[in-house]
């Protein structure tokens, strides 16, 4: 059984919402330059919420797949995102606007210094290459953070079920699968304390804990 079938779903949903969002903004920065700001915030909210959403569909998902039991999941869910989490090393909320900002440098990077100064005037001219290219860079930097948060949500909603069920074992699974490391490797098939269970060792790891019933 795949642990991640259903964020795979998930995933493959929203990577096609945030191609379609970041093709309306492209076409809107193309028809108006001067308000790229305007433009990339509307984007960046809508890209959020989306998001969000998702991630509690993920979580309720994995918890009643594991305890068959509803999962009470939005104060759960805001508190996850706004810690910081120890293996990205930041808070799911605050990298947003981070990224929106990436993604408005992207598009000033593109427009040579003479643009930039005419962009003062009221006189910007992007091309529809360049906001094409910026648009794929930001639109690739935002995918695979929210698909490195996906696996987390994941993981947690999991944890969390454990946990509500009394579970005091678990079990560590490997993805088995070509990509898997050394460190993951040497863990498969170990047997942990649920409150001592390890964490990831690097980015995308898809190796999974299940539970022990002793």
């Amino acid at each position: 059984m795949n642990f991640y079938a259903y964020t795979d779903k998930a995933l493959k949903y929203l990577r096609r919402y945030y191609i379609r969002k970041f093709n309306t903004a492209t076409m809107q920065i193309r028809a108006d330059n001067l308000n790229i700001i305007g433009v990339s915030q509307q984007l960046y909210n809508n890209l959020a919420r989306e998001t969000e959403l998702v991630f509690r569909k993920i979580a309720k998902h994995k918890y009643r797949e594991i305890c068959d039991e509803d999962f009470l999941v939005g104060m759960w869910l805001s508190g996850f995102l706004e810690e910081s989490n120890p293996l990205t090393g930041y808070v799911w909320r605050n990298d947003i606007d981070r990224k929106r900002q990436y993604f408005v440098e992207s598009l000033l990077a593109e427009m040579p210094e003479s643009g930039i100064l005419s962009a003062a005037k009221g006189n910007a001219k992007l091309s529809g290459a360049d906001i094409d290219k910026a648009a794929k860079k930001a639109l690739r930097y935002w995918y695979q953070a929210q698909k490195q948060y996906a696996d987390l949500v994941t993981d947690a909603a999991a944890m969390q079920a454990y946990t509500d069920t009394n579970i005091e074992f678990v079990m560590w699974r490997t993805a088995e699968d070509e990509k898997v490391c050394y460190t993951c490797q040497s863990r498969d098939g170990k047997i942990y304390p649920l409150d001592y269970a390890p964490r990831k060792p690097h980015y995308h790891c898809r190796c999974s804990f299940v539970k022990v019933v002793k």
